[in-house]
């Protein structure tokens, strides 16, 4: 994590299973809604945005040396008391052993009978050198920890440049991958428990390596870009030679905002890393850590980024960003006012999510942290006094995955410029994310992170929907969070059958997230669609745009559109240049005006693939 690692904060405040200074009238002060905005949702539920990404609804952990949080005594065995509370968590589909601390273990020393395990060493001439005794909690109890909560969780393995060989890391790569006759690793781990291979998303190549040890900050630094990208390239050559199906992540500018939006140093390490090793990646990494600089903020520096894959390896180069470590920001363990762990932190993790759902290249993102013992800092559970709880971040989990279907759909607020609802803007606390399920289901992720004002919001789609269940996460106030028994029910979920006909109007209460689920009898695209079917008045129409042509470095996209009754009134064809068939650049390509009433556009370009959305003519 970008902070320091974190040491245990035990100001007890006589409340049974608290370790922090607690107010708890103010906690559970009922913050009220003093007057409501408007704004208009636009739903454009014909045009698929991309695939959902349910991986972005991860977690991650620092190793943890001793685990008698977690462990059974002496032994290595998971205690009773972590099995008893982990199937309450949400089932993370996607969970990171990483972290600062990952940096100081070579993993494939801390596998098998402790007695038989090894510290690790720094190998790095650039980095301090120091020595990390064996961990009990190493790679395997890990993974038996976090099976408690997702038998079936995939694993992102965040292996250490700077304390363990490439030998090493090949070592443990095969240790997690092969078949149990396939090498001695393989043979290893089957006899630790584990028949099959470890589900792996990708080997993360370090931590937040990108510091500049020279400057002491995260600016740009040559010396340690050159150190970084050659020695990730060893690594991914002795871990190739053994797994050669092997999926890379490659570290991105971890703080891709400390010298200004679009800063230097971003282009600059991102261009580095991807001129040296981008043809061996699928994934570069970064850690935003939220509220202490504005998601927008950070949104420049994703797009710095995503520019910087694009020119260098290409726009279907297919290479993603993976936030691997994202929580809001707080003031360390010093931090008494539960500034990571309330409703806050909550609403602006689902904010965040909410945003990266827009962005169509990215593969994932791992909150930090599952778990942590005797501390206020970011947690999805942590233990107090020997008990365990689930804080308000990890309650929403529960509620935002409700609202996640399998496709994300084109979708956007106007408030008429009004800050609360510009993504641009520091100050955006209303976000909203709509994603398709199946042919006839819609489902809205809306997040209001305002403490005391309200939003009536009116929809606009292309189909019309039956409002059929909603859900609503909130809690007393921003301030509020789990403290001791008592206030582990103090966010709430509350689920709703509803029959709302026609449905077009919310009022978004504050301080909330809510999952509306919707239906319509129209059906909606699929991913990739190459035939639109529509239909109207009982009527089903196939269109099949055949007639199309990219030779030439063009592409001809074909207009057709439909009036009353699916019958084809008329077609159009331009040539544009293949460079400008996205969804923005398109806007000056019109239907003749001719073709008179009301119906629909369709556009389509080359491969087939809808260019933009279906346009309504009046």
């Amino acid at each position: 994590m970008i902070l320091a690692v974190i040491t245990a904060v035990t100001a007890h405040c006589g409340v049974s299973g608290a370790v922090i200074p607690v107010n708890t009238a103010k906690l559970w002060a009922q913050a009220s809604e003093r007057w409501s905005y408007s704004a208009t949702v636009n739903i454009n539920d014909e045009h698929v945005l991309h695939r959902a990404r349910p991986e972005i609804l991860g977690a991650q952990n620092e190793p943890d040396s001793n685990g008698t949080a977690y462990l059974e005594g002496t032994n290595l065995d998971i205690n009773q008391r972590w099995k008893d509370f982990a199937p309450s968590l949400y089932d993370f589909p996607l969970v990171r052993l990483g972290g600062s601390t990952t940096e100081a273990y070579s993993l494939i020393r801390n596998v098998g009978k402790f007695s038989t395990r090894r510290g690790s060493e720094t190998v790095s001439p650039y980095h301090e050198y120091k020595v990390t005794p064996a961990a009990r909690m190493g790679p395997v109890e890990f993974i038996k920890w976090i099976r408690e909560i997702n038998p079936d969780f995939t694993y992102l393995v965040n292996l250490s440049m700077t304390s363990a060989t490439p030998e090493e890391n090949a070592q443990f790569a095969a240790f997690l991958t092969h078949g149990a006759t396939q090498s001695r690793w393989g043979a290893m781990r089957a006899s630790l428990g584990f028949a099959a291979p470890i589900k792996v998303f990708a080997f993360e190549l370090g931590n937040e390596i990108d510091w500049n040890w020279e400057a002491q900050g995260w600016t740009f630094n040559t010396n340690v870009l050159d150190w970084y990208t050659q020695t990730a390239a060893a690594h991914i050559a002795a871990i190739e030679a053994i797994c050669p199906e092997a999926v890379f992540m490659g570290c991105g500018k971890t703080a891709p905002w400390e010298d200004g939006i679009g800063g230097a140093s971003v282009k600059l390490w991102t261009d580095g890393v991807l001129q040296a090793i981008g043809h061996k990646l699928k994934y570069l990494s970064a850690h935003p850590y939220y509220d202490g600089m504005p998601i927008a903020y950070m949104d420049a520096g994703f797009d710095v980024m995503t520019n910087s894959i694009e020119t260098i390896l290409g726009a279907d180069s297919g290479v993603e960003l993976v936030m691997t470590e994202h929580a809001r920001y707080g003031g360390g363990p010093g931090d008494t006012t539960g500034t990571m762990i309330n409703l806050f932190a909550a609403l602006s993790a689902a904010q965040f999510l909410n945003r990266l759902q827009a962005r169509s290249n990215v593969g994932g993102a791992t909150f930090h942290a599952m778990a942590n013992v005797q501390t206020s800092i970011w947690s999805l559970s942590y233990l107090w006094d020997e008990i365990w709880y689930e804080s308000v971040v990890g309650r929403m989990y529960h509620a935002y995955a409700k609202g996640m279907g399998d496709r994300v759909m084109e979708s956007a607020i106007d408030a008429g410029g009004a800050a609360y609802a510009n993504p641009a803007s520091s100050d955006c606390r209303l976000t909203v994310t709509a994603s398709a399920e199946g042919a006839h289901t819609l489902k809205l992720i809306l997040v209001n992170g305002m403490e005391n004002n309200g939003v009536n919001l009116s929809f606009n789609f292309q189909n019309t929907y039956k409002l059929v269940e909603e859900t609503v996460f909130t809690a007393p106030n921003l301030s509020s969070f789990v403290y001791d028994d008592s206030s582990r029910n103090i966010a709430s979920i509350v689920t709703t059958a509803k029959n709302e006909e026609n449905f077009g109007a919310y009022h978004m209460p504050n301080k909330s997230l809510v999952v509306l689920v919707l239906e319509t009898e129209q059906r909606l695209p699929a991913l990739d669609e190459p035939l639109y079917e529509i239909t109207q008045d009982g009527l089903t129409v196939n269109i099949n745009p055949s007639d199309y042509d990219a030779d030439g470095g063009n592409i001809t996209v074909i207009a057709a559109y439909y009036g009353a009754g699916g019958r084809l009134v008329g077609t159009e064809t331009r040539e544009v240049d293949a460079g400008l068939t996205t969804l923005q650049r398109l806007g000056g390509f019109t239907i003749p005006a001719q073709i008179g009433a009301e119906g629909k556009l369709f556009l389509w370009g080359g491969g087939l693939r809808p260019l933009t959305d279906a346009v309504r003519i009046e």
